[in-house]
């Protein structure tokens, strides 16, 4: 179905657990930004609205099926500081209040890990999903911590802790301003401010531009030569999310 698809290619390709749950809000998105697919009718709307996590997948597969199966890692293990690092127990972490981070480090090597690229961290808040990223020219301990300091300072709540692993469970998907406002910490000002800035935001338009700057960035990379070989091999996508706008209802 093209308008399923043209929202799974908006999501980066996202599974249908995480996709189901966002489609109403996103479709709404769509439709007040007049950025569904012209083919997109208020049933087949209503349609994919309704879908259920299962459906999502089964319809996605033959897309999915075409994607590469597997990204390079550039991520070993460390034991050297295993013994070092006082752990958390369980009772520690409470995933239930803002501010308990998982966090990750994303190596933008594109289809092969030969040469030089950069790397985001990526902090997710586990209670609200809250996103923030920093970009990195190397992995080494002082960038990284740099890194964090910087996020942290820059967070709407305090950090109270952070974890480097993901367990392997999940709860119903909420965008993070969804968790935020859920979670009744922020102030009113607060609130209205991030309510100005969701209003103000098109899915569609966001997407363009990031997809814009990373094509600058594999122009920029390109004359590098052997050590950026990958910009010559871009993942797979399709522009189906790219449609001529039209009204719903």
């Amino acid at each position: 179905m093209e308008l399923l698809r043209a929202c799974w290619e908006l999501t980066d390709q996202i599974c249908g657990k995480r996709l189901a749950p966002f489609l109403p809000e996103l479709l709404e998105r769509l439709a007040a930004r007049r950025s569904l697919p012209a083919s997109a009718s208020v049933a087949v709307v209503q349609r994919v609205s309704r879908m259920s996590p299962a459906t999502v997948d089964r319809v996605l597969r033959p897309y999915r099926l075409r994607l590469p199966r597997h990204r390079p890692s550039t991520t070993a293990p460390g034991a050297l500081l295993k013994g070092q690092v006082p752990l958390r127990t369980f009772a520690d972490w409470d995933q239930a209040s803002p501010g308990f981070f998982e966090m990750d480090l994303v190596a933008h090597c594109g289809w092969s890990a030969a040469g030089e690229f950069l790397y985001t961290l990526c902090l997710v808040d586990v209670a609200t999903g809250w996103v923030v990223c920093a970009g990195l020219r190397n992995k080494r301990e002082d960038t990284v911590l740099a890194a964090l300091e910087r996020l942290r300072d820059d967070l709407p709540f305090p950090m109270l802790g952070l974890d480097s692993d993901n367990v392997r469970q999940y709860d119903r998907a909420q965008t993070p301003y969804r968790r935020v406002l859920a979670s009744r910490i922020l102030s009113t000002a607060r609130i209205d401010e991030l309510a100005a800035e969701y209003v103000a935001l098109d899915p569609v338009q966001l997407k363009r531009d990031i997809e814009a700057a990373q094509a600058t960035l594999r122009a920029r990379a390109a004359p590098l030569g052997a050590r950026a070989r990958w910009v010559t091999q871009p993942a797979p996508r399709s522009d189906s999310y790219v449609r001529q706008p039209c009204p719903v209802g």
